[in-house]
């Protein structure tokens, strides 16, 4: 009997589950023609290069599109079995709520084990060169090297630049500078960095000496500074697990990297356990809604909250607003909160 009403479940959920899949994925492959093709049109892009980008994006898009159907196909498939007062003669028989939960969490388990795979082999590469391939769409170039909030202390000096421009695999383009030394503290807006002569060369320089000391300017100020060009750090959702396990060992990044940085590594085994806690907390609302119309609206409220937590967390754990493990996982504990605190009314 059990497994009769297994079989009949994911006969209802699965059908659901692919139609979910494969709108929500081409919503968001409209979305990117919509937002590129007159781009590439004006640009007279290859159709080579035009169809390798959205080939690249392609794995972004399935592993957003594979969560987000789990909850679409559950909260539909229960809405119609509510409806039809199917729930209704399975729960008067004597079959209790968490024996249809079991087969839609296996769902969730499974996306989840798909996910894990995706994110782990193919979707940051995919990423990389999809990065790579848009700015030569848009731009003719792939994306320079390019590092954010440079501080370094050094004999005593301390060397800061708001921004680190790679040009050259010696040279770097300074923006926003400002050495302190016991001379007096110098600022500029740009300058050059040459690792090969191992020097900070500032344009257009203001000299603060003390604090009742007029400013003066000079057109140009070197400072000797030894060791080798930042190391630049790509996205962190470029980088494969073992590539932000190395940056991180490295030691030379900035604390906001570091955290984002983290914050990625931690995501990584987070975001694809979404689908399988999407799958609790849909399985446990949908077995308590009675009306079909209601199961549409909790799609549309479930996957609006998750991705609501989902864009604001990264920055959160960037700023240090949040630990970097709890921002991870948030998405994910909100949504096993939620089939928990459901669960409990239906038992």
């Amino acid at each position: 009997m059990v497994l009769k009403l297994t079989r009949y479940l994911l006969r209802e959920v699965l059908p659901l589950y692919l139609v979910g899949f494969v709108v929500f994925t081409i919503l968001m492959t409209t979305d990117l023609l919509s937002s590129t093709v007159g781009v590439m049109l004006r640009n007279r892009t290859p159709l080579n290069e035009a169809l390798l980008m959205f080939a690249l994006r392609m794995p972004d898009f399935i592993s957003k599109a594979l969560p987000v159907a789990v909850p679409f196909a559950i909260l539909l498939g229960l809405g119609r079995l509510a409806k039809d007062s199917e729930l209704k003669v399975i729960f008067t028989s004597g079959i209790t709520p968490s024996r249809l939960l079991a087969p839609l969490l296996l769902l969730g388990a499974v996306v989840s084990g798909v996910l894990f795979f995706l994110d782990a082999n193919i979707r940051p590469v995919a990423n990389a060169r999809w990065w790579d391939t848009i700015n030569i769409v848009y731009n003719g170039a792939p994306p320079p090297k390019e590092e954010q909030l440079f501080t370094q202390v050094q004999d005593g000096v301390l060397y800061s630049a708001s921004s680190i421009r790679q040009t050259t695999p010696d040279m770097a383009q300074l923006s926003g500078v400002m050495v302190r030394s016991p001379e007096g503290t110098y600022t500029a807006m740009g300058g050059q960095w040459d690792s090969r002569q191992q020097t900070w060369e500032l344009f257009s320089v203001w000299k603060v000496a003390g604090e009742n000391q007029a400013p003066t300017f000079e057109p140009r100020k070197t400072f000797p500074y030894s060791g080798k060009l930042v190391e630049f750090t790509p996205l962190p959702e470029y980088l494969s697990i073992s590539q932000i396990q190395r940056k991180l060992a490295s030691g030379n990044i900035s604390l906001e990297t570091e955290r984002s940085l983290r914050f990625e590594l931690q995501r990584r085994f987070a975001e694809p356990l979404s689908a399988f806690c999407f799958a609790f907390a849909a399985a446990a609302l949908g077995l308590l809604l009675r009306d079909r119309s209601w199961a549409f609206i909790s799609v549309i409220l479930l996957i609006f909250v998750y991705y609501v937590l989902w864009s604001y967390t990264p920055e959160l754990a960037k700023v240090g607003a949040l630990p970097v493990w709890l921002a991870a996982w948030l998405p994910d504990g909100v949504f096993v909160l939620l089939g928990a605190g459901l669960m409990r009314r239906l038992v």
